[in-house]
């Protein structure tokens, strides 16, 4: 009697398994998730047609724009019965839902989930999306920012990720140098950061690229900078007496209707590398001076700016 229990528990172990397997081997694939996404190129939306293409997993897929829209459609994952926050399917199988327990050391999401990034390219330029929840509500604004042999200034007029100075440039061919002057830095020594992408990455000190800051860029050829962001929520920003390195992303302005949202002493001064005579370069306002004086007469969306003010004062909306 006793050996016929064992034996049948035995059984009756071994058919759990089975259907338990077979319940996972039959069991259908997960929903598609869908990211809808608006694509604004340089200002615009993209024209109707825009060749889209996005990476599902296996092969690129070829998508075109509609009214300024293109979507994706991802399973992807390593498994579609898998989860991250239930890697050993304790939460599922109390509920007697399927589930395979994740395996040791493996990504057990099923398709993308909020932050992950999500390749696609457009018109042939590769870029990068950050995954959101409702990502329809977001808008994917595409960016191109013309750089010339040698040092430009630059701002980002979107919010990437990632952000890093090395992720941001990596589209770039060549040498790429970057720096910020950070003008929140008490220390007047303190205030330079830097990264050059032929130095090892200790020796960095300019970490993110962020929206109405300004930078430095060199590179060692004429190219484009295509970047892909999400237009921030913000655009006030921080001004400290003395210089700031800056970016104006309301829209572009006359200068004199930018500096009028600011008081006291403004100076600014941009580079522009579009030049050919390097000693014509420079471009100047003061808030002091005549206005035949200025050779700076607009700030643009993209551009970066050497600004000055005689105190700490908000710049922006």
């Amino acid at each position: 009697m006793k050996l016929k229990l064992i034996l049948m528990s035995i059984i009756l172990f071994t058919l759990s398994i089975f259907v338990l397997s077979s319940v996972m081997a039959d069991a259908p694939p997960p929903i598609p998730t869908e990211y809808w996404g608006r694509l604004v190129i340089d200002g615009q939306p993209a024209p109707e047609g825009t060749e889209v293409k996005y990476w599902d997993g296996a092969e690129w897929i070829i998508t075109t724009t509609t009214d300024g829209w293109y979507n994706i459609i991802l399973t992807g994952g390593d498994s579609p019965l898998t989860y991250n926050d239930d890697p050993d399917c304790s939460t599922h199988w109390a509920n007697e839902q399927a589930c395979i327990p994740c395996t040791q050391d493996v990504d057990c999401v099923e398709g993308p989930q909020e932050g992950d990034s999500v390749n696609i390219i457009v018109n042939d330029v590769p870029v990068s999306v950050t995954w959101r929840l409702e990502a329809s509500g977001e808008e994917n604004v595409i960016v191109s920012i013309p750089l010339y042999t040698g040092w430009n200034m630059i701002s980002l007029p979107v919010s990437v990720s990632p952000n890093s100075p090395q992720d941001v440039l990596s589209l770039l061919t060549g040498r790429k140098v970057a720096y910020y002057y950070d003008a929140s830095e008490p220390d007047p020594l303190q205030r330079w950061r830097s990264y050059d992408s032929t130095t090892p990455e200790f020796t960095w000190d300019l970490n993110i690229l962020e929206p109405n800051k300004g930078y430095w860029v060199k590179v060692d050829s004429d190219q484009t900078l295509s970047i892909t962001g999400v237009v921030p929520d913000s655009n006030e920003f921080q001004l400290y007496t003395g210089w700031n390195m800056v970016g104006f992303q309301l829209y572009s302005d006359t200068i004199q209707n930018a500096m009028d949202r600011l008081t006291g002493h403004r100076v600014a001064y941009y580079y522009d590398a579009s030049e050919p005579d390097p000693l014509q370069r420079w471009r100047s306002y003061d808030s002091t001076t005549p206005e035949f004086t200025w050779d700076l007469e607009e700030v643009e969306i993209g551009y970066g700016y050497w600004v000055k003010v005689d105190s700490d004062q908000i710049w922006g909306e």
